[in-house]
């Protein structure tokens, strides 16, 4: 890899973390903060993308054919064998997973947590005082963690004026029953409960994006299932919120009123309780929250 092309280098790792992106997705995350001009910066993110293209460290396919979700390019750019091996090197990681390119399930799902995690990095970039300070996607996550009952699609770690957010994120695809979905919500609660297991200084609050809002109002009732069942939890049962990827993208942004609650009716804010509060997320036994 040529030492004298950051950006070219940065890609890279974007890819090789997320698995797949597009192109307007590449370019927000490489120049979202470049003064730089529209027409420039869709130029400079073509010139990146040829190069690593003629190198065959990347390519792309074509898929999403009608793009339901309104995902911002039906075309995603991808690692080849020899762009993977290069990203290892990079970052210094044993091969973490081979994506398979057929079919469309795994290459949505990627832009669908790309999306997520770009909503979050363009609120951060647009106020003072708030910062991304750890987005890791789900196989970081297994390294950082270890092995546990349930394996969230993303972690993000956000700093805000007033305090620093843990989350874990689930972008749902809206392809599994409520069931499964209760499932998983039930090996989140058997987390909890030995969360001696988890090293968060805090209970994270479990953000889960669907694809519309009939399908966020689903995901709601599910979790109020498993969790009237297990009345002993219900100490965490506010740190359960979901939404939509239309809410999470518009204009009120992820900490608008777009959030709907477990254990509550209507629509609240990402934060609206103070940190010790019932439904905040809460504090584990043997660390102290930051």
């Amino acid at each position: 890899m040529n030492s004298r092309s950051p950006r070219d280098a940065e890609v890279l790792r974007l890819l090789g973390t997320y698995g797949f992106l597009g192109r307007v997705q590449i370019e927000e995350f490489v120049l979202g903060e470049s003064a730089l001009s529209i027409r420039s910066r869709e130029r400079v993110t073509w010139r990146i993308l040829r190069r690593l293209s003629q190198r065959q460290l990347i390519t792309t396919n074509a898929l999403l054919a009608g793009d339901p979700e309104g995902m911002p390019t039906r075309i995603a750019y991808f690692l080849t064998a020899r762009g993977r091996r290069v990203f290892e090197a990079l970052e210094s990681v044993a091969q973490h997973r081979r994506l398979r390119v057929r079919g469309t399930f795994l290459l949505a799902h990627a832009l669908m947590v790309a999306e997520i995690a770009l909503v979050f990095l363009r609120q951060a970039r647009a106020s003072s005082g708030r910062d991304v300070l750890l987005w890791e996607c789900d196989w970081q996550v297994a390294r950082s963690l270890g092995p546990l009952p349930v394996a969230p699609d993303a972690k993000l770690t956000y700093q805000t004026p007033g305090r620093r957010i843990h989350a874990f994120i689930e972008a749902d695809r809206g392809s599994e029953g409520t069931r499964f979905f209760g499932r998983k919500i039930d090996r989140y609660l058997d987390l909890y409960r030995d969360d001696s297991r988890l090293p968060l200084p805090v209970w994270p609050l479990i953000l889960t994006v669907a694809p519309s809002e009939a399908r966020t109002s689903e995901l709601h009732r599910a979790s109020e299932t498993v969790l009237r069942a297990r009345p002993q939890m219900s100490r965490i049962a506010r740190a359960f919120r979901f939404t939509s990827l239309g809410a999470l993208r518009g204009g009120a942004g992820p900490f608008g009123e777009i959030w709907q609650v477990a254990g509550r009716s209507g629509r609240f804010p990402l934060i609206d309780e103070p940190a010790q509060s019932a439904g905040a997320p809460v504090e584990r036994r043997e660390t102290r929250t930051q």
